[in-house]
This record gives structure tokens, C-alpha cells and sequence, in this order.
């Protein structure tokens, strides 16, 4: 029994619904957020690095499959990366936009990922693969290192934006810290 007749049903739309939200999301038009091309990127590579590291055995073995699943990864970013538009909207605030390319591009690549994965997933030696979704970890944190890499090389301004958005937290942290402060002090009197 494959995988695919494992799932339930109700597995399945849910599934479909995530694929929906992820082209959604990669489609719209929305501002852009420091955190998806900073933050993001970084605990992907950091969950991928404690799942390899909490393999015992078998990972050698898989070493040229995870090799070809991360040059995927590494491939689909970059041109993902070069296929997101990011401008300045009317209003003076980044915007970034997939379109109807990242969409083609969305199409054609997802169901080739997952073919590649299950068919390396399934050859002797490279079960290893299927452990704790090791796969999708290695292809999906090295697509999204590789498209924040492109699109900070593209538009220097997202990386100006990350700091700038950095520093408002912590200047909107401070002053709640104050008015807490503040509040207890006057309790007190």
C-alpha cells in the first residue's frame, strides 16, 4: 500500500488546503515582512540540522539523495526569488507579488518536488528520507534560504526594512515597558 492510500480522505482536503493557502499566499499582493526572508529561513535551517543530527545511521547512505533534494530546493528559490516582484506601493511601503509566473511556476514545480521525494524516498538505502520529514525540511529550507538570498541581492531595501522593522519592536516594547512602569508607579502613590 503506497502512501497516498494510507491517507483518509479528510487528509487529503486537508492537504489540498494547504497547498491552495501556500499558491495563495505566494500569488497575493502583500507587504513585505522582515521576518519571512530573515527569521523564517533560520529556524528552517535549524530544525533541518537537529532532525540530520538526531539520525543514527543510514544518513550516509542518503547523503547523494539529500544532495539532490537540497539542489532542488536550492534551484526552485533561486528562480522563485527572481519571479517575486517586490516594489514600492503608492503608499511608500514594500510590496511583494508572485503573479501568474509564480503561480505557472508553482504548478509545474510542487507536483515534481513530491514525485522526486517519494521516488528517492524509495530507494533501498535512502528510507532515511521518510524520517521525520527530513526531505521536505532539506528542499523547503533550501529553497526559502535561497529566494531570501535572491530577493535581498535583488532589492537591498528588504534587508534596510528588516532592521528598520527590528528596531520599531524593540522602540514598541520599550514604551510599553515605560507605561507599565508608569501605571504601577501611580498605583502605588
Amino acid at each position: 500500500m503506497n502512501n497516498l492510500q494510507a491517507l483518509g480522505l479528510h487528509q487529503l482536503y486537508l492537504m489540498g488546503l494547504v497547498l491552495f493557502y501556500i499558491v495563495y499566499k505566494q500569488v497575493v499582493t502583500r507587504p513585505v515582512k522582515g521576518s519571512r526572508y530573515i527569521i523564517i529561513p533560520l529556524l528552517l535551517i535549524y530544525f533541518t540540522l537537529e532532525s540530520i543530527d538526531s539520525i543514527t545511521g543510514g544518513l550516509g547512505k542518503a547523503a547523494g539523495a539529500l544532495i539532490i533534494l537540497a539542489s532542488v530546493g536550492v534551484i526552485t528559490g533561486v528562480i522563485s526569488g527572481m519571479l517575486t516582484k517586490i516594489f514600492r506601493g503608492e503608499d511608500g511601503v514594500l510590496y511583494q507579488s508572485g503573479g501568474v509566473p509564480v503561480l505557472v511556476f508553482l504548478v509545474i514545480t510542487i507536483p515534481i518536488r513530491i514525485m522526486l521525494r517519494y521516488t528517492l524516498g524509495h530507494i533501498p538505502g535512502n528510507e532515511v528520507l521518510n524520517y521525520a520529514g527530513l526531505s521536505y525540511l532539506v528542499m523547503i529550507s533550501c529553497q526559502m534560504v535561497a529566494k531570501s538570498i535572491v530577493v535581498i541581492w535583488r532589492r537591498p531595501e528588504v534587508l534596510q526594512l528588516i532592521f528598520q522593522q527590528r528596531a520599531d519592536k524593540a522602540r514598541r516594547r520599550l514604551e510599553r515597558r515605560i507605561e507599565k512602569s508608569s501605571r504601577r508607579l501611580d498605583r502605588m502613590n
